[in-house]
């Protein structure tokens, strides 16, 4: 389905594909005379594209919870986002957060990248989870997202299955349900359902495809409004560690204003990953924390890079 390219998370859609996207958009409405383009323009966007475009962008989100929500520095939410703009082509391909890793002699839940300050080795782990090298990451908080989707009025995201909250027992039943930033904080975190995480990571995609969906209705004023007010702080741009002369080919690319929109879920339907449950020792007491493991074993990735190129490639 072709879809105005703006974002990455419903989150990272906040942040740096915002400087993607979002921006070409208004870059047309100031290269264009009115008899139409401006041919000097287009040369000279096309040399610069020429030049320094390159063939693939990928950008890692970490959603985390945040201080507000009283959440420790978890990602709830770990987003590889792969464009590939020469065939106008973008994918959302979501990391399990209870995948359990190795890193020197310490194992850990993936989704403990942050307050473990294990990103470098992470961005490591997802290229050989996916076989994409990550150019970037940023890392947005629940708040964010929140106060972001409020400012855009709300969005409608359709439930494939009822969302509950196990503590009140509030159900969301299946169909479309209108959320405002709250709702949308709710249903990102929310995973009691047969598939766990895998049910929150399909609903955390829809609510990114729905962000987008909404975006492109507002203004261009409400536009650059949303830009200043969500991507261009101190406190978001510190969060957001990306090579900017990577982007700068898009910004200017008045072409990109329409892709093609893909999810990956690696749920247990794909038969890539099975729940385990490891060790956890503390004093003269052995825990047992449950964790993702992949099917064909510890770190043994190969089956499910395959599975991810294939699907990348048009093959599956």
């Amino acid at each position: 389905m072709s879809k105005s390219w703006w974002g990455v998370l419903g989150v990272i859609v906040i942040v740096g594909a915002g400087l993607l996207f979002m921006t070409p958009s208004l870059k047309r409405e100031y290269s264009k005379t009115p008899e139409g383009q401006n041919s000097d323009t287009v040369s000279l966007l096309d040399a610069i594209k020429g030049a320094l475009a390159p063939d693939s962008l990928s950008i890692v989100a970490f959603g985390e919870v945040g201080p507000e929500y009283g959440g420790a520095r978890l990602a709830d939410a770990i987003l590889l986002v792969h464009f590939l703009p020469n065939e106008k082509k973008g994918y959302l391909i979501s990391i399990p957060r209870d995948l359990w890793i190795q890193e020197g002699e310490i194992q850990f839940k993936i989704n403990e990248v942050l307050f473990r300050k294990k990103i470098p080795q992470v961005l490591s782990e997802i290229k050989d989870i996916t076989g994409i090298t990550p150019d970037g990451y940023v890392i947005v908080d629940l708040s964010l997202v929140r106060d972001a989707i409020d400012f855009l009025g709300g969005i409608e995201v359709t439930l494939d299955a009822p969302a509950i909250d196990w503590v009140s027992g509030f159900t969301l039943p299946a169909g479309t349900h209108y959320l405002n930033g709250e709702d949308a904080v709710w249903l990102l975190r929310n995973r009691y359902n047969k598939e766990g995480d895998f049910f929150r990571e399909k609903n955390q995609q829809k609510i990114v495809e729905a962000t987008i969906q909404l975006f492109q209705k507002v203004s261009r004023e409400e536009k650059l409004e949303f830009i200043k007010k969500f991507v261009f702080t101190s406190e978001v741009l510190s969060q957001a560690h990306i090579d900017f002369s990577k982007l700068t080919p898009f910004v200017v690319d008045p072409e990109l204003t329409k892709v093609s929109l893909e999810h990956i879920v690696l749920d247990y339907q794909t038969q890539l990953f099975k729940i385990g449950s490891v060790p956890l020792y503390a004093s003269a007491t052995t825990t047992y924390v449950s964790v993702v493991l992949p099917s064909a074993g510890f770190e043994q990735y190969d089956e499910i890079r395959e599975y991810i190129q294939k699907k990348i490639s048009g093959m599956e």
